[in-house]
């Protein structure tokens, strides 16, 4: 019997504290890199994180289980919603993209030998004219199955 595939969310996608240059005049956009890093800033978007714990950008992460050396495929939303989480602003997360270390071709990685896996999400957050700063994480939901 095949046991039954599972990934379990370790870490929700964050794109760390932000806050729009020019009173928030100008919208831009956050790239959350899946591979890791700080995060590319565009427009008048920039980030505002000093020493406050949590405020970090950093890629969604997941752990997969299931049968040993079996291939598996991720299948992404085309968008999220990021919320802000002392202003609850919604904002929209599109071109969500993954990584995995194990990877078998796109969208798809491997298990090793103990049924482990793991893979990462990033994605771009659109921030719009006159934004609250705050810090916007965003769950994504993902479906896994075998290949």
């Amino acid at each position: 019997m095949i046991r039954p595939i599972r990934a379990a969310s370790v870490a929700d996608l964050s794109f760390g504290r932000i806050a729009l240059a020019g009173g928030g005049a100008a919208g831009g956009m956050v790239t959350i890199d899946p591979r890791g890093g700080p995060g590319s800033y565009s427009g008048g978007v920039q980030p505002a994180c000093g020493a406050e714990p949590g405020c970090q950008p950093h890629a969604a992460r997941f752990a997969v289980s299931g049968e040993p050396g079996r291939s598996y495929r991720v299948i992404l939303p085309e968008t999220v919603e990021a919320h802000g989480q002392r202003s609850a602003a919604r904002l929209t997360v599109h071109a969500l993209t993954l990584h995995s270390l194990a990877s078998a071709g796109e969208g798809t990685a491997l298990l090793d030998a103990e049924g482990e896996g793991a893979f990462s999400v990033g994605g771009t957050l659109t921030v719009v004219r006159h934004a609250s700063p705050d810090i916007y994480h965003a769950t994504v939901p993902v479906t896994v199955t075998y290949d």
